[in-house]
């Protein structure tokens, strides 16, 4: 844990044998407390990783962009669980004075504390192709090459919305004890796979909502001060608590034999 880059995806190295890597991350609210007024409405609720990517300068399209630190070319199965895993911050074995460290070869004891199933990407495969959002229209944007998935909105509105103003969503500490983490398990699809290293700072969870509202501020200008609106807001988590990066090594045993 505490690593400037974190790696998810599966390595096969020529002499050295396969690698699979899985996360296991908390969440923090954006906004501890959250008021999501009257009957709000999930539209999407969307999980963004980017990529390690430059543009490409020599490329005619303006928004072509070389991947780094990507290895492989096969697609792989990601899989993202509910943890039920306390990622603590201090180590009660030293009067909680020192941080908790965490280890690449717990990966068998955090997945014994895998929760439900929340998304399941089959077939993934990193893709330079730049994320447009909104394109043609006025607000079009342009995203960098990553990772992005709609999440089922159900979970997020039972887990969040339906908590508003409950003693879970007061603070980030409580919430991390209410909800404690997201683990990214990787399975492979064939021998090979795909690995890519990414900044855990840039990775978000961005949920859209809907609620109305009286246009008190007549933002139409039509001169009426009654009209229903309705109105758009976000909400983000983001992954700014402890992440821990575990490895599965399947070594060439010739390579068992050498270090013997």
């Amino acid at each position: 844990n505490g690593l400037a880059s974190y790696q998810l995806g599966i390595y096969e190295d020529p002499i050295y044998g396969k690698t699979t890597s899985n996360v296991l991350s908390q969440l923090l609210l954006n906004t501890p407390g959250p008021i999501f007024n009257d009957e709000p409405e999930i539209e999407t609720v969307t999980l963004s990783i980017p990529y390690f990517s430059r543009l490409d300068i020599t490329a005619d399209d303006p928004n072509t962009y070389l991947l780094d630190s990507i290895y492989g070319d096969q697609p792989v199965q990601i899989s993202v669980y509910r943890s039920n895993y306390f990622l603590q911050d201090f180590n009660p074995d030293t009067g909680f004075e020192q941080p908790q460290e965490y280890f690449s070869d717990q990966g068998d004891l955090f997945e014994s504390f895998l929760g439900e199933l929340i998304f399941e990407d089959i077939s993934f495969l990193p893709s330079a192709d730049a994320v447009i959002l909104n394109e043609g229209e006025d607000d079009e944007e342009v995203l960098a090459p990553q990772w992005r998935v709609e999440l089922p909105t159900e979970f997020w509105k039972e887990l969040i919305f339906d908590m508003e103003g409950s003693p879970e969503l007061s603070s980030n500490n409580a919430f991390k004890d209410y909800f404690r983490g997201m683990y990214f398990k990787v399975t492979p699809l064939s021998d090979e796979g795909v690995l890519f290293y990414f900044d855990i700072s840039e990775a978000e969870i961005d949920i859209a909502y809907t609620y109305e509202a009286i246009d008190v501020a007549d933002t139409d200008g039509d001169g009426d001060t009654t009209d229903p609106i309705t109105i758009r807001e976000n909400f983000g988590l983001s992954f700014a608590g402890i992440t821990v990066n575990v490895f599965d090594s399947q070594y060439n045993p010739a390579i068992d034999i050498l270090l013997d």
